[in-house]
């Protein structure tokens, strides 16, 4: 079992050993794209040696034969179907009305982890910013010192019921509580709050959201809500203004985002897994600037290269 600390960041010292008896392991190393039998050299179709993807330009369309185009898993790159859903419809953009053709938006890239407790993530992660000299600030949010942690430690809706079962065995509420709790698993409440909320933010006047990490039931519609602000490249004060419905992980949230502008009611000083801290890069060290139309992966992929 994978240890991590405060941060969210691995920690091996944390790690722990334990055993398990199953009937199948399997053993998933990547995806490669599945260009060999295609034949496209008889296309003039360069593709890439260290694993045979088609090499494409930012418009999705072949660098050595731009009358053709490709998307997808055969291009390499993150191995999602949501991004190889907006490769293609950007391809058949550029084939048929490239005048008005919109561009591929890599950076709100969401993904989904389905592990208990739930992960998701999108954007840049803290590390990746400080890899870029990107001046930001970031703020993590334990969800026991939210409001779904408060309520789960001061109140349970099991507890105003009594003890004392019928005589038949059961007790009196069961069937509602049975169907509070079928409720709360359907609309992503929490009543076990374990994970965190971490977002990383510009410092600068645009104060726009660079990346979402967090675990916990409910994490992907956190990475939702913070794909569609990254992708309007919205000021994280936006995130702030709009209620949100609780217990839910959505205000944890918000209350991070609230963090990175001061105005939280949080005070982070006080907890070792609540947090907020501030990077800037040494000066006269410039951003990183990335490579125009370059794919740079910002979030984890199924696709091995590329």
């Amino acid at each position: 079992v994978l240890g991590y600390n405060a941060d969210g960041a691995p920690d091996r010292k944390k790690d722990v050993r334990r055993t398990f008896k199953v009937e199948n392991l399997i053993l998933c190393d990547g995806r490669v794209p599945n260009t060999k039998d295609l034949n496209l050299e008889a296309a003039g179709v360069d593709v890439s040696d260290q694993n045979g993807a088609i090499l494409v330009n930012e418009h999705n369309r072949s660098i050595s034969a731009p009358n053709i185009c490709a998307a997808g898993d055969v291009i390499g790159g993150y191995g999602l179907s949501q991004v190889a859903e907006m490769e293609a419809r950007v391809a058949v953009e550029q084939l048929f009305e490239p005048e008005f053709a919109t561009k591929n938006g890599y950076e709100p890239v969401s993904v989904m982890i389905h592990i208990c407790p739930r992960a998701a993530m999108v954007g840049m992660s803290e590390q990746e910013a400080i890899r870029r000299r990107i001046p930001h600030v970031t703020a993590m949010v334990d969800l026991n010192h939210g409001a779904v942690g408060l309520i789960n430690k001061y109140s349970h809706p099991r507890r105003t019921f009594p003890d004392n079962p019928a005589p038949d065995g059961s007790r009196i509420g069961d069937d509602i509580l049975a169907a509070i709790e079928n409720e709360e698993e359907e609309a992503d409440t929490i009543t076990e709050p374990i994970g965190f909320v971490k977002v990383v933010v510009k410092d600068d006047d645009s104060k726009q959201l660079l990346g979402v990490r967090c675990v916990g039931k409910g994490a992907k519609g956190v990475v939702q809500a913070a794909g569609v602000l990254m992708g309007a490249k919205l000021h994280i004060a936006e995130l702030t203004r709009v209620p949100q419905p609780q217990p839910t992980i959505l205000g944890a949230l918000q209350q991070a985002a609230r963090m990175t502008l001061g105005t939280s009611i949080h005070k982070a000083h006080q907890h070792s897994t609540t947090w907020v801290r501030t990077y800037h890069p040494p000066e006269g060290e410039p951003e990183v600037e990335l490579e125009a139309g370059k794919r740079e992966k910002l979030v984890a992929s199924y696709m091995d290269g590329g």
